[in-house]
């Protein structure tokens, strides 16, 4: 069970990580189109 947990936050953490990159990359194309 601790395991599943550990699992699913290593999971999660992935997720967040690669969610406020991209959301880095969106705000960058948007002020690109925005200069």
């Amino acid at each position: 069970m601790i395991e599943k947990i550990s699992e699913m936050k290593k999971a999660l953490d992935e997720v967040l990580k690669n969610g406020i990159s991209s959301m880095k990359c969106y705000c960058e194309m948007q002020s690109i189109f925005y200069d």
